[in-house]
């Protein structure tokens, strides 16, 4: 809110906490079955039908997703009232990121798997860059929606390039 003010700031956390909590929820439950299934002496083969399955089954959200965005229109004003949707923009761009948030969490659950905590930690780095450039860039522009959409962009990039890296360590 201190960039773009406290209407477009509320109406950023509205967004973001109305697709962050279902999207923790499931990705919880798929990096404690994850973690359950990857921890211990798990072959490589094993591993990798374990992050093809959590492909499979991203797909099938990434399906739920879309409906999801689908119904965001007459959503929103139903449940929270006519004066939240200017918050659907923002959850459009909002849902791309939490998709790709959702796949890579229990897939990068493999950085300690195979002990790669430094690549972690520069992996994390890149995205807190990612994120103020993101916010300068907005800020620069004076326009809170192109924070949202470089936000994206760059997010989700940050986000399939950890699920690549994670897939990578796999072989390491």
């Amino acid at each position: 809110s201190y960039f773009f003010g406290m209407e477009f700031g509320g109406v950023y956390f509205m967004g973001k906490r109305l697709l962050t909590t279902p999207m923790n929820l499931i990705g919880k439950t798929l990096l404690d079955v994850f973690k359950k299934k990857s921890i211990g002496k798990v072959s490589k083969e094993e591993l990798k039908r374990l992050v093809y399955r959590i492909f499979r089954l991203s797909a099938f959200l990434l399906i739920i997703i879309v409906l999801f965005d689908l119904n965001l229109s007459w959503l929103v004003p139903s449940l929270l009232g006519e004066e939240w949707s200017a918050s659907i923009p923002v959850m459009y761009f909002l849902s791309v990121i939490s998709f790709f948030r959702l796949v890579s969490r229990p897939v990068s659950f493999l950085f300690y798997v195979k002990e790669k905590y430094v690549v972690n930690l520069k992996l994390q780095a890149v995205h807190l860059c990612l994120l103020l450039a993101s916010l300068l860039l907005g800020n620069m522009f004076r326009d809170s929606m192109i924070f949202v959409q470089i936000y994206t962009i760059l997010g989700s990039l940050y986000y399939i390039s950890l699920i690549y890296i994670s897939y990578q360590a796999i072989n390491e």
